[in-house]
């Protein structure tokens, strides 16, 4: 919760009066706060004994929600988790309220005295609307109430300043949306490069020509990185990427979500362009704009991850899996995300019984892992039929052959060949395609690894070289790359003919 970052005695939320625990509206708050309520109902069974929503759990639930707005304006915004720009946006904003309720009450000479404070950190740090707000007010305040013609021109003249950035801004706003609403909304595939995208692409570079401010740029930045990933130029995406990462670094402020963003990108085009060393640096870079356990944070920590397995540092990727899923947050976390988690946490546990690497007992369980819990962690994903349910679909495949389940893996083979063949025919799912297949001649060779690569020769061939292809970003099917879990595969089957070789020489002598 927001003022729970802030406030560490609940009487600063609450009130004095309500901040002992044994409160109904304490036990709300800390419940909320705690994440034990999933739904009104759990909280009212809580509270008053009873999961009927009546009207005296609704009115607490409304004297908290006022409780909460009132705090909010009694946070402690000069602590240093804050940065510059962040301290400024609150403040202004706050005192920028202040000068409207004294404007509402005829208090002009405290109002303009404010106001003149407020519009020059509105300026310094491009608070555009505010600042188009207040020289509005400013100018008819000297205008009309003064009648000073030289500030009146001064603030006429900053006024149509704001006024064409804003409308700049807006347009910028606009074209991103028009650009990505479409994917966005739906269900289907990510969409290739639009007339319409390229149009906006076009005119978003026009508006940067016209007007800088950080809105601006950020929309141009966003148009731009969408036009690229929507055509898969990932090298043109991270050149483009890095200007505007320069633009935000020059600014005399800390321009923190920007940077967030363009990073958080940057990384996105490293791995897709096979970079993987990179992440060492990006992940120091992430630590001075991230916050541990924020949302964001958790999408650096999932990319990072899967640098670790492409580059084949497994060591590292059981880390940041422990490190994350451990955190207290990580509960909090939407289904989407946490179900991605759930599918690395199946490649993992891959690697963790194919022998694949040395991994710390105590913070990777090889127990705790169910199938069927698996498949229970992974509904929405598996609902669609392609994207990461291709990799569902795969993973599950293969701890099956690994585990030596042998009448499974068989029982399986007709149902992911129907699969692969209804849902992966576009070219873009080429790999996978290829990879399916090899996966189900393993049953189909009788398990035996010499017929086994023989049948694969041509196949191993044209994944290999399909290896380069950008026909879909890898973060979204390949969690491990399929040439390296071939190579595991070929090595377990190695092992297990080997065991039973010995076990024959033995039982023979």
């Amino acid at each position: 919760m927001v003022v729970d970052q802030h406030c560490h005695d609940s009487s600063c939320i609450l009130g004095e009066n309500e901040k002992k625990s044994s409160s109904k509206l304490a036990k709300l708050y800390q419940g909320i706060a705690n994440g034990e309520y999933s739904s009104d109902e759990e909280a009212a069974v809580q509270i008053y004994g009873n999961e009927l929503v009546g009207s005296s759990y609704r009115k607490l639930k409304f004297t908290l929600r006022e409780k909460l707005v009132n705090a909010l304006f009694n946070l402690d915004l000069k602590s240093t988790e804050h940065n510059d720009y962040q301290k400024a946006y609150y403040e202004c904003h706050k005192q920028w309220a202040a000068v409207k309720l004294l404007l509402g009450k005829n208090a002009n000479t405290a109002a303009i005295s404010l106001a003149l404070k407020v519009f020059k950190q509105a300026e310094r740090f491009e608070f555009t609307a505010m600042a188009l707000d207040i020289a509005s007010a400013l100018r008819l305040h000297y205008g009309i109430r003064e009648g000073d013609l030289g500030k009146f021109a001064f603030y006429s003249e900053r006024y149509d300043h704001h006024s064409n950035i804003h409308f700049l801004e807006g347009k910028a706003e606009k074209l991103y949306l028009d650009s990505v609403i479409a994917e966005v909304t739906s269900k289907e595939e990510k969409l290739s490069a639009s007339p319409l995208m390229e149009e906006a692409f076009n005119q978003v570079s026009t508006l940067l020509r016209e007007g800088d401010s950080y809105r601006l740029n950020l929309y141009a930045a966003l148009v731009h990185l969408s036009y690229f990933i929507a055509k898969k130029d990932y090298a043109a995406a991270k050149k483009i990427c890095k200007e505007h990462i320069d633009y935000f670094l020059n600014k005399n402020y800390e321009a923190h979500v920007p940077l967030q963003i363009l990073f958080y990108q940057q990384l996105i085009f490293s791995f897709n362009l096979k970079q993987f060393s990179e992440r060492r640096e990006l992940t120091q870079i992430c630590k001075q704009y991230l916050s541990e356990g924020t949302y964001n944070w958790f999408k650096y920590q999932e990319v990072l991850l899967q640098m670790a397995l492409y580059e084949g540092d497994y060591a590292s990727a059981f880390d940041i899996h422990y490190h994350t899923t451990k955190h207290p947050r990580f509960l909090l976390l939407p289904e989407n995300v946490t179900e991605v988690w759930a599918v690395i946490r199946a490649h993992l546990y891959f690697l963790a019984i194919s022998q694949t690497v040395e991994f710390n007992p105590k913070r990777f369980s090889i127990k705790s892992f169910r199938a069927k819990k698996f498949s229970n962690e992974t509904v929405l994903y598996s609902k669609d039929k392609r994207g990461l349910n291709i990799t569902i679909q795969i993973i599950q495949f293969l701890i099956l052959l690994v585990e030596n389940k042998r009448a499974e893996a068989i029982d399986q083979v007709e149902a992911l060949e129907q699969y692969a063949y209804r849902h992966l025919r576009k070219e873009e799912y080429l790999r996978s395609r290829i990879f399916i297949r090899m996966l189900l001649s393993i049953p189909l060779s009788g398990f035996d690894l010499t017929e086994i690569k023989l049948k694969n020769e041509l196949n191993w061939q044209k994944l290999n070289s399909t290896a380069s292809s950008n026909s879909a970003q890898l973060s979204e099917i390949e969690i491990i790359p399929y040439e390296h879990i071939w190579e595991i595969l070929c090595k377990t089957f190695h092992a297990k003919l080997s065991e039973r070789s010995n076990s024959t020489s033995c039982s023979h002598a």
